[in-house]
């Protein structure tokens, strides 16, 4: 087949029950999901393939704002072990399974999912990418397994390993009127603090304008750019509850 410079190839789209997918090096990718929604469980394998990942790229799987207003739980089986860009974005998850087959976290594969209250992160997740747990504005309890080399969790705050990064902040886990950022932190993640400014004040310590201006919330060397208009949307935002 000859393919001309610059021509893409979108791959073939698949379906089993209600599912839709693509395959790539024998492992297939879960894009769409086309059934009635409830409590739904996600394959781990379709039409004998194994499913690698959830979550296909710039689409949730659900589709966009009310077609995505139908699944209440999610269960993602077990051997599947990436959740992909936008898979569950504003969706009406109440609950979800992750297991610990799952070694990445895709950009805002979570975001703003609103009824969401309840949120455990195996100790195989070795990556979480920009915005991918930010906007939970229900969360309540926040579970990060144990040991873990990637991650660090402290009242109601995200951070990376060594605490230089701080991913995301959840404010009905954040306990008391202020917060201090810890001094080993350089850089705070894309939309960090969502939601968080509705409490009377936090001290944020002797951050800058360009702590908020590089970060990444993933813990690999591979993550990508961070958005400078949202993180000064959070700097910004910050910056009026220094005190």
């Amino acid at each position: 087949m000859l393919v001309l410079a610059g021509a893409s190839v979108n791959a073939q789209t698949y379906t089993n029950g209600d599912w839709g997918y693509t395959v790539s090096n024998g492992e297939a990718t879960i894009t769409e999901y086309i059934g009635g929604g409830g409590v739904v469980t996600i394959p781990s394998s379709v039409n004998g393939i194994a499913v690698a990942q959830v979550g296909g790229g710039n689409t949730p799987i659900q589709g966009w704002w009310l077609n995505s207003q139908t699944i209440s739980s999610i269960t993602i089986s077990q051997g599947i072990s990436r959740i992909g860009k936008y898979a569950f974005y504003q969706s009406s998850l109440a609950s979800v399974d992750i297991p610990n087959s799952v070694n990445s976290i895709g950009e805002y594969s979570f975001y703003y999912c609103t009824n969401l209250t309840a949120l455990r992160i195996p100790n195989s997740v070795v990556r979480i990418d920009d915005g991918a747990l930010c906007g939970l504005p229900e969360l309540t309890s926040f579970t990060l397994e144990s040991p873990n080399s990637s991650f660090t969790y402290q009242n109601g705050v995200l951070f990376n390993n060594d605490q230089t990064l701080l991913i995301v902040a959840y404010p009905k886990c954040l306990s008391g009127a202020t917060y201090t950022i810890p001094n080993t932190v350089t850089s705070i993640g894309v939309l960090a603090f969502l939601g968080c400014f509705s409490s009377p004040f936090y001290i944020l310590s002797s951050l800058s304008s360009s702590s908020f201006l590089s970060s990444s919330s993933s813990s690999s060397a591979s993550s990508s750019a961070s958005s400078f208009s949202s993180l000064y949307r959070d700097w910004e935002t910050a910056r009026k509850r220094v005190v």
